[in-house]
């Protein structure tokens, strides 16, 4: 190998990390539910439970100790509930029911925040 290749290996994998590096460390502040066509921001450090309507029922998200996951969904195979999100930009997502829920960045909170 030559000098310079030593010098170019390490700068690829900090190059090729980046994203996961910088996205990592931002601290998320609203969790936001789209059901039905409408938009719902939430605090993520205070806990509670949702109920949103989408086409096959109730879906309940629980927001608790800033992790964020769906309680339970109508669905026919509830793949939706068998993770959690805490950081931005981490999202799940219930397809038959139409329900998706995302974990916003710092910068991101409105007038529409509960």
């Amino acid at each position: 190998m030559k000098k310079l290749d030593y010098l170019l290996i390490p700068l690829i994998i900090l190059l090729s990390l980046w994203p996961l590096i910088s996205t990592s460390q931002e601290k998320s502040s609203v969790v936001k539910i789209e059901a039905n066509g409408k938009i719902y921001n939430y605090d993520i450090t205070k806990d509670r439970i949702i109920e949103v309507e989408g086409p096959l029922g109730i879906t309940q998200v629980e927001i608790k100790q800033r992790r964020v996951r769906i309680l339970y969904s109508p669905c026919p195979n509830h793949t939706c509930m068998r993770s959690s999100i805490s950081r931005y930009p981490e999202s799940l997502v219930c397809l038959p029911n139409e329900v998706i829920v995302q974990i916003e960045g710092e910068g991101e909170t409105d007038a529409l925040t509960f």
